[in-house]
């Protein structure tokens, strides 16, 4: 019997506790409170015999910890989208249509491609599959959307959506993404979307939501989802599979522009 510990080294949001305390065999220690060098302590004295980390250099990360070494085995999983470059981490966790052999990455670690698709996504509870209304469709022309954040519609994807819109006179493209509840950096994109050649008359931007449902019902609005590039989603991906959307991606050569061909090779 393997023992699995979930350490949390950032602050906890109220209901976190509650669901993990519900998975058999997964511990939750909350270590948010502890400082850099009695959290590198603390963590050892659990002896683990693998480390997985989470964070990678994002905010609130731990990778001195993992530079200090914390366990015999330690592996870069999710949360970054890249290599660490820390001599210590020995694994990168990925997998074959996210991280081929042919593709020449640069990475620190040894790369293990696990033989299914790299994440495992659930839907969020409020959507639970039985009780996931099934929308109908929208009369009136195609709708392309895209819910991916605003730092990610590069000036190439514009012009590429520009010229898909030219070619299927009558569609519309409906955006969603944050950033856009700010007026100046609307205002900015919307400059960007002219001199990418689009018609800001045959755009619709979506406001946030309160809730995911109401978020995830938004894809209603949407008949296929455009992913961006070279930096695409993974979560929004599925999110837009689970609402019934089919999406389209550009298949790219590093871990950010193939993290939707992974996750829509997987839903095969």
């Amino acid at each position: 019997k393997h023992n699995h510990l979930l350490v949390s080294t950032t602050k906890l949001e109220d209901e976190i506790p509650s669901y993990f305390n519900q998975i058999n065999g997964v511990n939750l220690i909350d270590f948010s409170t502890f400082k850099a060098h009695d959290l590198t302590k603390a963590i050892r004295d659990l002896k683990p015999d693998i480390a997985v980390d989470l964070s990678g250099w994002t905010n609130g990360n731990i990778a001195a910890s993992f530079i200090a070494r914390l366990a015999p085995v330690q592996v870069n999983y999710l949360g970054y989208f890249g290599t660490t470059g820390i001599p210590s981490m020995d694994w990168w966790l990925g997998d074959a249509n996210l991280l081929p052999r042919k593709m020449k990455q640069w990475h620190t670690e040894k790369i293990y491609r696990m033989p299914r698709c790299f994440i495992a996504w659930t839907p969020h509870p409020e959507l639970p599959e039985a009780k996931a209304p099934i929308l109908e469709a929208m009369s009136g022309p195609i709708r392309f959307g895209c819910f991916n954040h605003l730092r990610k519609l590069s000036d190439l994807t514009l012009h590429t959506w520009a010229s898909i819109m030219s070619s299927i006179p009558e569609s519309r493209l409906v955006l969603k993404a944050a950033g856009f509840e700010d007026a100046m950096a609307i205002s900015l994109f919307q400059r960007r979307i002219k001199r990418a050649g689009l018609d800001l008359n045959r755009i619709d931007f979506l406001p946030f939501t309160k809730s995911v449902s109401d978020h995830l019902s938004q894809y209603k609005y949407v008949d296929i989802a455009l992913d961006p590039f070279p930096n695409g989603g993974c979560t929004t991906t599925a999110e837009a599979l689970w609402m019934g959307v089919p999406v389209i991606t550009l298949k790219g050569s590093s871990y950010v522009s193939r993290m939707s061909t992974a996750v829509l090779r997987g839903a095969n």
